[in-house]
């Protein structure tokens, strides 16, 4: 499949065209980093629900997650993926691609793809946290089945962003947008899982049912208009704004009800 055909897939399920370059690119910077680097990453985050899950929410971050010991730098990365990307960019008539790093934040490094100057998505590396192996999954990459990208289970994927939700400073419309996909597919937490869950950086917060209440309650228009329309087909985002954005809610109620 080229690169047109790719970009027309994703435009086929409901991706703005803008945003469906843009996974064509993720794509293609996954195909350099994990040819390059085999066993070094995991894939996590809301992209890789786009590329592996079905999610339709637009996510410009490319998230991967890796063993500390293990760390490529930052030359490295820009060595690897530059030129794939570059010439992706060029068949998708996105002119005078870069791949700029940003200063380290901690354990997280992150680099910026731009187009003309215009931003494309990030690549984030990151060693906060673990990943329990046993969770962790593996799916050809649709433009190279040669490459195989581990990403977390969807049980896995719903423990992580269960801490996202609870744990951010401020509420995140796409923490529930992502929990609600997961649940609708099947992803459950395990007794392994919720023990995670307990023990993880989300500790203190289950002890408060009200303050879980409450997150709950802070998923409605206010946040959700501005973190979930320019995002969303816009079939998907006016049936969930129709409902005032209740099948949310509904999904978080469901995941937290034992803490609640």
């Amino acid at each position: 499949m080229n690169i047109g055909e790719r970009r027309t897939q994703y435009e086929t399920r409901g991706f703005r065209r803008e945003s469906a370059a843009v996974n064509v690119l993720i794509e293609a910077a996954l195909q350099a980093l994990f040819a390059q680097f085999p066993d070094r990453f995991v894939f996590i985050g809301g992209a890789s629900l786009v590329l592996f899950y079905g999610s339709q929410r637009h996510s410009a971050d490319l998230d991967l997650w890796l063993n500390p010991t293990e760390r490529p730098n930052q030359q490295e990365i820009i060595a690897v993926v530059q030129s794939p990307l570059k010439e992706v960019a060029e068949a998708l008539g996105l002119p005078g691609l870069t791949v700029e790093a940003a200063a380290p934040l901690g354990e997280v490094s992150k680099f910026s793809v731009k187009s003309a100057g215009n931003p494309l998505f990030t690549i984030d590396l990151t060693s906060i946290g673990a990943v329990l192996k046993s969770e962790v999954v593996s799916f050809p990459l649709a433009v190279d089945n040669a490459v195989s990208i581990p990403v977390p289970s969807r049980n896995l994927a719903l423990l992580f962003k269960a801490e996202a939700f609870l744990t951010r400073r401020r509420v995140k419309a796409r923490d529930a947008f992502d929990i609600k996909l997961l649940i609708d597919s099947g992803a459950q937490l395990s007794e392994t899982l919720k023990i995670h869950l307990t023990d993880g950086p989300a500790a203190d917060q289950l002890e408060d049912p009200i303050y879980i209440a409450d997150r709950i309650s802070a998923v409605n228009t206010s946040i959700c208009r501005p973190e979930l329309q320019p995002f969303l087909p816009e079939d998907v985002y006016r049936e969930l704004a129709t409902r005032d954005f209740k099948p949310l809610r509904d999904a978080l109620t469901v995941l937290f009800s034992e803490w609640l």
